[in-house]
């Protein structure tokens, strides 16, 4: 089994994007056709590894612009990484994995699987040569997949939260910001 965990805020949407769902940032309907394009006809299984796995009008939003996925991964309250891997742990039969995120909060191990966006742009098509090439083969021949492990709770790996917030766009009005404001930064030492 292949799988593409996806992240959307700063992938199927943008800076640019217009579109807006209960008061967000929407799915861009362009970038959305473009993923879903490139998917069609693959083998892959769609992982949704965002903020908006968490809640169903999300959900509801991207089901509405066709897309479809076979799982989500855990909330952890951690890096996305640790959600990843607790993920791959858990589900036999993976041959070969690659994460479409505009984030890098992954683990060392899981780095040459991340194809990463920027939220400026979302999705692009050089993307996806990076998903056929160096992401390792995620619809290639699936040798190279990475081990991914959980880490112990003494990991110091810095909070998915805080990484965003200083690293990337502020993330007013997505999926992200919700969950911020309603549950607050993460409390890992």
């Amino acid at each position: 089994m292949k799988l593409l965990f996806l992240d959307i805020d700063g992938v199927l949407n943008c800076k640019t994007t217009t579109e807006r769902w209960n008061g967000l940032i929407g799915v861009d309907r362009r970038l959305a056709s473009l993923f879903l394009e490139w998917l069609s006809g693959k083998d892959v299984g769609i992982v949704l590894s965002s903020t908006w796995r968490l809640y169903d009008d999300t959900k509801a939003q991207l089901s509405a612009v066709g897309l479809s996925w076979i799982g989500q991964t855990p909330k952890l309250r951690a890096v996305r990484g640790h959600e990843i891997a607790q993920f791959l742990n858990e589900t036999p039969g993976v041959e070969a994995y690659a994460i479409l995120d505009d984030c890098s909060d992954m683990l060392p191990e899981q780095l040459p699987f991340l194809v990463q966006t920027r939220h400026v742009h979302g999705l692009r098509k050089r993307n996806f040569a990076k998903l056929r090439g160096s992401a390792g083969t995620l619809v290639g021949c699936g040798k190279g997949v990475g081990t991914a492990i959980v880490y112990g709770k003494d990991s110091r790996a810095p909070c998915h939260h805080q990484r965003c917030i200083s690293q990337q766009m502020p993330m007013v009005g997505t999926a992200y910001d919700r969950l911020r404001r309603t549950e607050g930064p993460c409390q890992r030492p």
